[in-house]
């Protein structure tokens, strides 16, 4: 008898992760993996390093200590919670500059999320959250 199991990729590894302000640490020794078909969450109060730990895996900003390791079919985005959009041209023309992608992989993925051409036309500003 044969047995199959699924073994999910690793998308990104994160091992020994610290980062301090001066002589605050934010994070010491953080360290995680996350597989294909994971849902993860970070959650922490105020100043707990949150968008820190982002900010680096964005590489918006340097880590101390620590390795990155994010496979080459890793995609890392992330969407802040009080961005300020442009209200003078089109979603569509937005998304374009925001990730160098053509304008039908935009409308394709967009389309995921509900998004038709009609509001793809309008200004980011005036679409809901």
């Amino acid at each position: 008898m044969l047995y199959r199991f699924a073994v999910s990729r690793p998308l990104l590894e994160v091992k020994g992760l610290t980062k301090a302000y001066g002589r605050q640490v934010v994070i010491n020794d953080l360290s995680f993996l996350v597989s294909e078909g994971e849902k993860i969450a970070l959650i922490g109060r105020n100043g707990a390093g949150k968008s820190t730990v982002l900010n680096i895996l964005t590489k918006a900003e340097e880590t101390d200590t620590g390795s990155i390791v994010a496979l080459p079919w890793t995609q890392i985005g992330v969407v802040k919670q009080h961005e300020v959009l442009p209200d003078n041209i089109s979603t569509e023309t937005y998304l374009e500059s925001l990730s160098g992608k053509p304008v039908w992989e935009i409308r394709k993925l967009a389309a995921q999320f509900g998004l038709k051409t009609k509001e793809l036309e309008l200004p980011p500003a005036k679409l809901s959250g």
